[in-house]
């Protein structure tokens, strides 16, 4: 059973702590009114999530305890930055529980991602994907062909009816 949840917010700190069970801290670095939302969707071992922002910010983020994120792009401005390097439309973010990430946003920020419980996804992974698996999170801004980025958005919009 799958329980939706959504919020709009119009300012920063309400929409750091929107998403259940992350931490973080958002800064807006420029002017003009903020306005966010956050929609998901929680189910037993995961949350598909899907976060909205207006304006340039910095976020550091952290995920819920014990979950690997996988997230695209729906919409990114050039300039922003993911992990120390490029946050574009084609890249694959892989974060983790372990660490704590910043994302700069030049804009508008669009993201729809899959959090999972790590335990989870390593009984459903073949033992071949789990090396994927490491090497993805520790690359964290991983490049995908347009082709498996529009997929995956596709995929993850269908899922949460958009």
């Amino acid at each position: 059973m799958a329980n939706l949840y959504e919020r709009e917010t119009q300012d920063i700190d309400d929409q750091a702590e929107a998403l259940d069970g992350w931490r973080q801290h958002y800064e807006q670095l420029g002017c003009g009114r903020f306005q966010g939302s956050v929609w998901q969707m929680v189910m037993a071992d995961g949350v598909l999530l899907r976060e909205h922002t207006n304006r340039p910010l910095r976020e550091q983020i952290r995920p819920p305890p014990d979950h690997v994120v996988l997230a695209v792009p729906l919409a990114v401005e050039p300039g922003s930055m993911f992990a120390g390097q490029p946050l574009e439309r084609e890249s694959l973010m892989v974060l983790s529980s372990k660490d704590e990430y910043d994302v700069v946003s030049a804009g508008e920020l669009d993201l729809i991602g899959l959090s999972v419980h790590r335990s989870m996804l390593e009984s459903t992974l073949a033992p071949a994907k789990r090396g994927w698996l490491e090497h993805a999170e520790c690359q964290r801004n991983l490049e995908l062909a347009p082709d498996v980025a529009a997929a995956i958005r596709h995929m993850l919009l269908a899922v949460s009816g958009d």
